[in-house]
């Protein structure tokens, strides 16, 4: 089953934010998370295990059902007690029952009378032996419901006691997995802008450099433009120079052919 992460919604969006806005320029990688795609703790489940919860949720369950067996086997210990006292305290009073059974004819002819056991006397005998049987009877069973609702609230005392643990070291371990998740979920956005201005500012150090390269380029040109214009200035002047020479030289040799004429025709 695929586990949803996440870490890995957020690059997503991070990204997709990126490409949406125009903002992931040309050799500008998209941006990765900083944790390996194996994270330890993808679900608060595995965060609880992995730091060891499980195993305290364990030991807890362990040492309360510990606790809860030793009550109730103390308590069915004293309802064994509690039935064996009572068993006693029937064979006692059905001995005396027997004993006052045996002696209620001496007991009689003693105060002169000889009729033997009377059917009165009888009914009494027998009403009280069930009246103590009944008594018995009746505070065995007092004695063992009191000792079946304290069982009863012993185990449910130790359920008790077990579900106030677990929900203790549950609010524990999410309060935890709730800071570690703000703590990655910041650490993974600073993360984010730091590369963002790392990238921002590559990005602007290449403008710089094309910047400069391209001014270098145009002053380069215009020194070379400069040299050559300062070259056609230099050659123009040397064709002027060159052509006011001959015109010079032209018009001497203009000058002597007259002069040559005028001395010719005074002869």
């Amino acid at each position: 089953m695929t586990i949803n992460d996440p870490y890995q919604n957020l690059l997503a969006n991070l990204n997709r934010i990126l490409t949406s806005n125009g903002m992931q320029k040309q050799g500008m990688t998209a941006y990765a998370s900083p944790y390996p795609s194996t994270y330890d703790y993808r679900t608060f489940d595995d965060y609880y295990s992995s730091t060891g919860y499980d195993q305290m949720e364990s030991d807890s369950r362990n040492q309360i059902a510990a606790q809860t067996d030793r009550a109730v086997n103390q308590l069915g210990a004293q309802k064994q007690t509690v039935q064996q006292d009572a068993d006693e305290l029937a064979r006692q009073a059905y001995i005396s029952y027997l004993q006052s059974k045996g002696d209620l004819p001496q007991q009689m002819a003693a105060t002169g009378y000889n009729g033997g056991l009377s059917e009165t006397n009888q009914v009494r005998l027998e009403a009280d032996w069930q009246d103590r049987r009944n008594s018995i009877d009746r505070n065995r069973r007092n004695a063992l419901n009191s000792l079946d609702m304290a069982i009863s609230d012993a185990r449910l005392s130790g359920d008790t006691e077990l579900s106030r643990q677990l929900s203790a070291l549950k609010m524990q371990a999410q309060n935890q997995w709730a800071s570690l998740q703000e703590r990655y979920y910041n650490n993974l956005r600073d993360d984010w802008y730091r590369a963002q201005e790392r990238d921002y500012k590559q990005e602007q150090d290449a403008y710089a450099r094309d910047w400069h390269q391209t001014l270098f380029d145009y002053q380069k040109q215009q020194d070379l433009l400069k040299q050559e214009q300062a070259a056609a200035a230099a050659a123009w002047q040397q064709l002027m120079f060159d052509y006011q020479k001959q015109q010079d030289a032209l018009k001497q040799a203009i000058e002597r052919e007259k002069l040559a004429i005028s001395r010719a025709a005074k002869k």
